[in-house]
């Protein structure tokens, strides 16, 4: 029954340490990202970009 309450207690002093850090953090959500990136770059240069022509099309709903 000890083990019971001990797990209780840790599971809520646990959650509101997550909640009241989050509010008092005042970090932003930022993303990081670790490790090395899977893709090779492109080396485009912007004289090689052209800009596409699209038409509207009327939706048939």
């Amino acid at each position: 029954m000890k083990f019971l309450t001990l797990l209780f207690w840790g599971l809520l002093f646990y959650f509101g340490y997550k909640a009241i850090r989050q509010v008092l953090g005042g970090k932003t959500n930022e993303t990081r990202v670790k490790g090395k990136p899977k893709g090779k770059s492109l080396n485009i240069d912007d004289s090689q970009i052209e800009d596409a022509d699209f038409e509207e099309l009327d939706d048939k709903h």
